[in-house]
């Protein structure tokens, strides 16, 4: 690929990752919004582990689609225009069984859109480790934009504005994504690739632990993410333009983290780096769960960027490094399948119960724990590709 084609196709989806990133801000007030609808700590997180019972099925789908088709731009344009809208009708929805219900059928909707963008930009623009890092930060630097315009912005009864602004974003993003050149990485679908062989995946030995350890950084945040804007809200006393500040804080430190990753993996190895973010994670929960005010939790915040790019962008190029490039679509699905699907429900449960029974604070400490574990875990058995790592 000519150089000035391959810049623009780094270019393009790096613009795609920041419009489209700014949708998840989402995450921020899920929880917010159903505690406004009068949901209990209990049914706060029977909701949000029923929304997260949607990845133990929908990336695997888009995977298999993906790579059947040879098509990923076609497929993600569906999801991204399917998404923009789910988000826009959330917050219209009332009471907890119908809040339940949609809240699921939109994470059918959003959960692979993560999977599938990063999965593109991989496969279509052949980025090295330091490239997908640049682009990936590009994701980060979208949500942490639109975290300061909420933080700033957002009034109480404002968020079905939020939400459809979310949307927006996802709709905003397509054109980028749909510009990345047919030629940069082109890939060509496996016409009797059968959904079975996406889900067998999962018993490829080599990769079990790569699945595993980033199961449990997804457990982690599951829990984690479940509760933040209700310890916020609550402990603290604040609203809902203090969620965003907190998530502000979180992403500008997470794309400080993303540049410094750089000479960090060409270092110490893509290993290291996710044992690093394992325990930055137990560290951040830890000092989150012994805050006496808002600014301890703010400094605590900081941390979460070293969770996303050690965990989340790390698995992902390990897995990228690991997997052929005709099935980097289905295998990273396989991997969201018990990510975001079997961790994050029994997260988001276990959030829920033990908020219910023994405080917010007491989900803090066991999230920490949970991700010492997590460390301990993937540095006696994970692997490290970084013999093999592409350099850009």
């Amino acid at each position: 690929m000519k150089p000035s084609r391959a810049i623009a196709s780094h270019v393009f989806g790096g613009l795609g990752l920041l419009l489209s990133y700014g949708a998840f801000v989402n995450v921020q007030f899920n929880n917010y919004l159903f505690e406004s609808r009068g949901l209990s700590p209990a049914q706060i997180g029977a909701v949000a582990a029923l929304g997260n019972l949607a990845a133990l099925f929908s990336p695997v789908l888009a995977g298999w689609w993906t790579d059947r088709s040879g098509s990923p731009r076609a497929v993600l344009a569906v999801y991204l225009l399917m998404g923009g809208v789910a988000l826009a009708m959330l917050p219209h929805l009332q009471g907890w069984i119908v809040l339940a219900g949609g809240f699921f059928l939109v994470q059918v909707i959003l959960s692979p859109i993560s999977t599938l963008t990063q999965s593109l930009v991989l496969c279509r623009t052949k980025a090295g480790n330091s490239a997908f890092f640049v682009m990936r930060a590009m994701g980060t630097l979208g949500f942490f934009l639109v975290s300061i315009w909420f933080s700033q912005r957002l009034q109480l009864g404002g968020l079905s504005q939020a939400y459809f602004t979310m949307g927006m974003c996802f709709v905003l993003s397509l054109p980028f994504f749909l510009a990345i050149r047919e030629g940069a990485g082109k890939t060509t679908g496996i016409a009797d690739l059968r959904l079975g062989e996406v889900v067998a995946s999962l018993w490829n030995r080599k990769l079990w632990p790569v699945y595993f350890g980033g199961g449990l950084g997804f457990l982690c945040n599951a829990m984690g993410v479940t509760i933040l804007a209700n310890l916020i809200t609550g402990p603290f006393h604040r609203g809902p333009q203090d969620i965003s500040r907190a998530w502000v804080i979180a992403t500008g430190f997470e794309m400080v983290f993303m540049m410094l990753a750089i000479p960090f993996v060409n270092r110490f190895g893509l290993k290291v780096l996710l044992v690093t973010g394992f325990a930055a994670t137990a560290l951040r929960w830890l000092l989150a769960g012994f805050a006496t005010d808002f600014s301890m939790l703010l400094a605590a915040q900081s941390l979460h960027g070293l969770m996303v790019v050690g965990v989340f962008t790390g698995q992902s190029l390990i897995l990228a490094r690991l997997l052929p490039p005709e099935r980097l679509s289905s295998g990273s699905a396989a991997a969201t399948l018990l990510n975001g699907g079997v961790m994050s429900v029994a997260g988001a449960m276990l959030s829920g119960f033990v908020w219910q029974h023994w405080g917010v604070r007491s989900v803090c400490f066991l999230t920490a724990l949970v991700a010492l574990v997590a460390a301990l875990f993937y540095w006696n058995w994970g692997p490290d590709p970084s013999s093999k790592m592409a350099k850009f």
